[in-house]
C-alpha cells in the first residue's frame, strides 16, 4: 500500500488524502446529525401525539355534548357510547393518518389499529408494565414506545376520567414506528445525498487548486533541471508571487543568477589563463630565437678563430 501511494504523483496524493478526510469528516457530520435528527423526530412524533389526543377527546365530548361516564357498563361521552363505535377513530385515521384506540377500563373498546389478518383488535387488554402503571396507578399520561397487535407504536396513553375524578378508562394515539422509520431514512438519504454532492464539488474544487498551485512548482523543477544543465536561458516562472512558492521561485532565480556569474568569472580566469600562456609561449619563442642567434654568432666567431689560428701557424 505505502509502495502503491509512493508510486503516485505528489498533487495526486495530496487529493487523495484530503479526499479520505473529505470523505470521513462528512460521514462522521452526517452520522451525528441523523442522530440528533432521529432523537429529536423521535421526541417530536411521540409528543406530537399530545396534539392528537386532545383531539380525539375534544371529538368524542363534542360528539356526546358531555364528559366521560359509564352507561349501563359502557364507556360513553355524553350520550356516545363508544364502545364497538368506530366512527371517531376511523375518521381521524383517515384526517391525520393516526392509529386510535379507546379503552374501556382496561379493555381496548373502540379503535382503527387491525392486525396481520386486518381484523380490529378490539377487546385487546391495556398494556400491563409501565403504561399501565403510569396510566392507572398514577393517573398520568404516558409518552413512549408499546407494542400494539405485533407492531411498535411511538403513543400517547392519557387516563379517562368520569365527573367524580375516577379513572374510567383510557385514550391512546399512535403513530407507527416503522413510518417513523421511513421518514428518517428518507431524511437519511437526502443528508447523504448532500453530504456526497459537496464532497464531490470540494474534492473538485480542491483537485483543480492544486493542480494548479503545483503545476507552478513543477514548471520550478524543469527549470531548476535546466539550470542546473548550464542554460541560464530559462526563464524562471512565479517570481512575481508573495507566498511560499514565489519565495522559491525567488530563490531559484536567485541561485540561475549567481551560476551565471560564477560561470561569466570563470570564463573571465580562462581567458587570462589562455592569454599569460600565449605571453609565455611568445617569450619562449623570443627565448629561444635569442639563442639561436648567438649560436650561429658563436659558431661564426669560432670559425674565425680557427681560420686565425691556421694562418698564424703557416706563417
Amino acid at each position: 500500500m505505502s509502495k502503491f501511494f509512493s508510486e503516485l504523483s505528489f498533487t495526486t496524493r495530496i487529493v487523495a488524502v484530503n479526499v479520505v478526510g473529505f470523505v470521513l469528516a462528512a460521514a462522521i457530520i452526517v452520522a451525528v446529525i441523523l442522530s440528533i435528527v432521529s432523537s429529536s423526530l423521535a421526541e417530536q412524533a411521540i409528543l406530537s401525539q399530545e396534539g392528537n389526543v386532545k383531539v380525539l377527546n375534544q371529538m368524542l365530548q363534542t360528539k356526546g355534548k358531555g364528559g366521560a361516564q359509564q352507561i349501563d357498563g359502557k364507556l360513553a361521552w355524553g350520550d356516545f357510547v363508544i364502545d364497538g363505535n368506530h366512527e371517531i377513530p376511523d375518521s381521524l385515521k383517515q384526517a391525520l393518518g393516526i392509529a386510535v384506540s379507546v379503552f374501556d377500563g382496561k379493555v381496548r373498546a373502540s379503535t382503527n389499529v387491525v392486525n396481520a389478518e386486518g381484523k380490529r383488535v378490539v377487546g385487546s387488554k391495556f398494556p400491563e408494565g409501565v403504561i399501565d402503571q403510569t396510566v392507572f396507578g398514577e393517573g398520568k399520561a404516558y409518552n413512549g414506545e408499546s407494542q400494539v397487535a405485533g407492531s411498535t407504536y411511538l403513543v400517547r396513553y392519557e387516563p379517562v376520567k368520569d365527573s367524580a375524578g375516577k379513572i374510567i378508562g383510557s385514550i391512546a394515539t399512535a403513530m407507527p414506528k416503522a413510518k417513523f422509520f421511513a421518514m428518517l431514512d428518507t431524511i437519511t438519504y437526502s443528508a447523504i445525498g448532500v453530504a456526497l454532492a459537496v464532497c464531490t464539488l470540494s474534492c473538485l474544487v480542491l483537485f483543480l487548486v492544486t493542480k494548479s498551485q503545483l503545476g507552478v512548482i513543477k514548471h520550478l523543477t524543469r527549470s531548476m533541471e535546466r539550470v542546473t544543465g548550464h542554460d541560464y536561458t530559462v526563464q524562471i516562472a512565479g517570481t512575481e508571487r508573495s507566498d511560499e512558492i514565489g519565495i522559491m521561485a525567488k530563490a531559484l532565480d536567485g541561485f540561475r543568477q549567481s551560476l551565471i556569474r560564477a560561470d561569466e568569472m570563470e570564463k573571465r580566469q580562462e581567458a587570462k589563463l589562455a592569454e599569460r600562456e600565449q605571453r609565455r609561449a611568445k617569450m619562449d619563442q623570443a627565448t629561444q630565437s635569442f639563442a639561436q642567434a648567438i649560436e650561429r654568432v658563436v659558431d661564426k666567431v669560432s670559425t674565425a678563430s680557427m681560420g686565425l689560428s691556421h694562418s698564424a701557424e703557416g706563417l
